[in-house]
């Protein structure tokens, strides 16, 4: 047996395979910004800059959208920009969103993270939310989007502002350079969850970093669920007690912690998120962070204490990482880690250990970690004691500092383990079924994500035709865990109504050569399925049952919520909960479609899908789940987009419904008839195609690992057909809202169009179907809001109709209560 490494791959960037997994991307929260406000005392000061390098030194990127900024106060702004570009370290550019807008009169300003996440790979504690700046500063990668702000800003226009960077503001304007160097502070970690409220104080549930370092007088961490419940009156006392400090490991031997800003009545905003005033007066080199800035008061400078509580939050790292160890039956030769090390401060190379036990922790066996011919790489044999059984072990060291790392986090409470000892575990599959193909298929592609305890040998298919066996196709490895094989067809083999019957197995390379196969017991059956003439035009209604589509997890039906019928996925649809695990459902039309000149497609549709982040588009990295319409020129072979995919953010409705459904990673949100929006489609538009070219059309839904959704409905599919029927809709119910409903005297409808309607009419009818309420309206834009009284007409149900250039287009029922 060749000896067992613990490689670090950490790269530079401090991180290894965090961009494989997302779970803990979809586990982001938003909170309010911090305020800033004004003191209107006189606080004539000056604290200058650090003694700063050459900008040629610097060692962050601050990239700015000014939003309504005239431009003579953006050299100002770029001027602390400067600052703190020279001030922290990160490899990945921070995006800022500052807004120039009119804030309450004593409001300087606010800054907040845009975004805030937990439980990344190198997050130094567990379950405590860090600002995304600060994160992406950590993995070394950009979480979202490069056109998504990091932080946003509001600075007050109707401030009495000093724009010069000399320092020397007037007493009777506040200095803007202060300002929004104060603010990005906030923007990038100073931020956090603590709210007071009724005499009751909390965090809603998990602190941020910086929350969990706030500590009452009693030097107890108000976040210690094991002393404070959330929320409490005992939180309240403490966030109103002018007596909390922040106490990180960078202060642990300091004499004195610094005071937050904790004022006997909470200011909402700005308590406990700032020094204290009064221990920091202006002219302090640490007053930069206190809540209020003074007239004349300028400070260039953020100050030791202000840099040292962003140490602790992020902005001074120390990596560590490992390959953890695989389970083994024997241990032959030495257990070799060689672990890498970096760290934004320097290293105390003697705390460096490799630490294990075989009792949980009652003893520990600690092993120096020893320096390598690489100065960021140590290596030390683990000590084996037992020939059968259990390993925990985990890796320490401290920064000069003072302050000590773990990998895992927070070990001893969380470590790693192997086992040594005869390996009964066999190898886990993962696969999603393919349900048909059709039988002009030559190849088709087997795809598993397989791992084991120890190491996989041998991964293949077995596979029937019509219960015929045909010989073994093997699974190569692809990935890290992924294994893919094909499996080819001789012209004329396949025909319609073929049952291809398989499973897979997979082989683990130990003594015992453990066999897993999947399924257990049967077999995954495809359908051959064969396609129809083609066709120029396409018309359904899916109010009837038809067998012109080949459905995967797709199905015709009326579902619970809808008036008839329409072709849905599953409800909801599946995530697969692996990393790199994914999902397709898709639905085929038999009918291949002669392309035409104007090659048109509509249907009404529903999407509650996971979004991607915002901003993003498809192809984007968190572009997560997606519908997309396809098609396909060679027989399935290859299928290309007739539109880009997309998601819940293609209507501002979805994306509202599937958002407010939120309940862990997943969406309750349900689809209902209201909802349908029309989509139109240029089949050439992607220039995937031309006129003439015949190609086969298929619906699809991907779903990525961790979360999802409602799904994807279908309706009135219509492709390069001409509906004669002169009254058909020209809108979509999702383009009606009329709330509340029910309701007591008055509705409000919002009708938002893509189109231009010429004129427009809403009808209110009685339970009689009388016309009690007539309005009518020139429509010139693309939006009408209008609020209708039933106030004196009883109770019961009424029938709202929306006419448009004198056809009936919506109705929607209404209720008065």
């Amino acid at each position: 047996m060749n000896k067992i490494i613990l490689v670090l791959l950490i790269l530079i960037v401090g991180k290894s395979g965090i961009a494989e997994n997302k779970e803990w991307r979809n586990d982001s929260r938003k909170f309010p910004p911090v305020v800033c406000y004004a003191s209107g005392q006189i606080e004539k000061s000056f604290v200058p800059p650090m003694l700063l390098k050459s900008a040629a030194e610097k060692t962050a990127s601050i990239e700015v959208n000014y939003i309504s900024f005239p431009d003579s106060v953006k050299n100002a702004f770029q001027y602390a920009v400067d600052q703190w570009e020279l001030l922290i370290e990160s490899p990945v550019t921070i995006y800022m969103d500052a807004r120039w807008s009119s804030l309450d009169e004593n409001v300087l300003g606010s800054c907040g993270a845009s975004n805030y996440y937990r439980n990344f790979e190198g997050a130094t504690l567990l379950n405590r939310y860090y600002a995304v700046a600060a994160v992406e500063k950590m993995i070394g990668e950009e979480i979202s989007n490069s056109s998504l702000p990091d932080m946003v800003a509001n600075f007050n226009k109707n401030a009495n502002w000093y724009f010069g960077t000399d320092g020397n503001c007037p007493d009777t304007l506040y200095d803007f350079v202060s300002t929004v160097m104060h603010e990005i502070g906030h923007g990038i970690g100073i931020v956090g969850f603590f709210y007071d409220n009724d005499n009751l104080g909390g965090y809603n549930g998990e602190p941020s970093i910086f929350d969990g370092y706030v500590t009452n007088i009693l030097n107890n961490k108000l976040v210690d669920t094991s002393i404070y419940d959330d929320p409490s009156a005992e939180i309240h006392q403490y966030l109103t007690s002018s007596a909390l400090h922040f106490h990180s490991p960078i202060f642990e031997t300091a004499e004195h912690q610094p005071k937050l800003y904790a004022p006997r009545t909470w200011n909402d905003g700005s308590s406990i998120y700032h020094l204290d005033d009064f221990t920091y007066p202006h002219g302090n080199e640490n007053s930069m962070m206190t809540h209020a800035g003074g007239l004349g008061e300028a400070i260039h400078n953020p100050g030791p204490i202000t840099l040292d509580i962003l140490a602790d939050i992020g902005w001074k790292h120390f990596y560590i990482d490992f390959e953890p160890f695989k389970d083994v039956e024997e241990v032959t030769e030495p257990l070799i880690a060689n672990v890498r090390i970096t760290s934004d401060f320097d290293t105390d190379t003697s705390s460096l250990f490799l630490c294990s036990s075989i009792d949980s922790f009652q003893t520990i066996d600690s092993v120096p970690l020893v320096a390598t011919d690489n100065p960021t790489f140590f290596s030390a044999e683990l000590p084996v004691n037992i020939t059968q059984g259990k390993i925990l072990y985990f890796i320490t060291a401290t920064d000069i500092k003072g302050r000590t790392f773990t990998k895992p986090s927070q070990a001893p409470n969380y470590f790693a383990t192997f086992t040594i000892g005869p390996d009964i575990i066999p190898p886990e599959i993962n696969h999603q079924q393919i349900e048909y193909i059709l039988s002009t298929t030559r190849s088709l592609e087997i795809i598993a994500n397989v791992t084991d305890n120890m190491k996989v040998d041998t991964v293949w298919v077995e596979y029937l035709i019509n219960d015929s066996p045909y010989p073994n196709v093997g699974l190569q490895n692809d990935s890290t865990s992924v294994y893919k094989g094909t499996i080819l067809f001789n012209e004329g083999l396949l025909k319609n109504g073929d049952i291809i019957s398989y499973r897979i197995y997979a082989k683990d390379a130990s003594n015992s050569h453990n066999i897993k196969k999947i399924p257990h017991k049967f077999y995954y059956e495809i359908n051959v399925e064969d396609i129809f003439e083609p066709v120029t035009g396409y018309l359904n209604d899916f109010n009837n049952q038809t067998n012109d589509f080949i459905n995967s997890n797709f199905k015709i039906k009326t579902e619970s919520n809808f008036i008839d019928g329409a072709l849905h996925t599953t409800h909801p649809y599946e995530s697969p909960e692996i990393n790199d695990g994914t999902f397709n459902y898709s639905s085929q039309l038999k009918y291949p479609i002669i392309l035409q000149a104007e090659a048109d497609m509509s249907f009404d549709e529903i999407v509650l899908v996971e979004p991607g982040e915002p901003g993003t588009s498809f192809n984007d990295d968190e572009f997560w789940d997606y519908v997309i319409v396809e098609g396909s020129k060679n027989n399935g072979e290859i299928w290309l987009p007739l539109i880009d995919g997309y998601d819940s953010k293609s209507k501002s409705s979805w994306l509202v419904e599937y958002n407010n459904g939120i309940v862990g990673n997943n969406s309750t949100a349900v689809g209902t008839k209201e909802m349908f929006f029309r989509r139109g489609i240029n089949m050439l538009q992607n220039e995937n195609f031309a006129a003439g070219d015949t190609i086969l059309i298929r619906f699809r839904l991907f779903s990525d690992p961790y979360a999802n959704g409602w799904g994807w409905a279908i309706d009135n599919l219509r492709i390069q057909t001409v509906v004669a029927n002169k009254d058909e809709l020209t809108l979509s119910p999702g383009n009606l809202k009329i709330f509340p409903n029910p309701f007591n005297d008055k509705i409000t409808i919002e009708l938002n169009t893509e189109s231009t309607i010429n004129k427009l009419t809403i009808n209110v009818f009685d339970i009689y179907g009388q016309l009690i309420i007539n309005q009518k309206f020139n429509h010139h834009s693309q939006n009408i809001r209008s609020q209708i009284n039933l106030e004196g007409y009883p109770a019961g149900m009424y029938l709202v109709q929306v006419n448009a250039d004198n056809k009936t287009a919506l109705s929607r029922k209404i209720i008065k209560n």
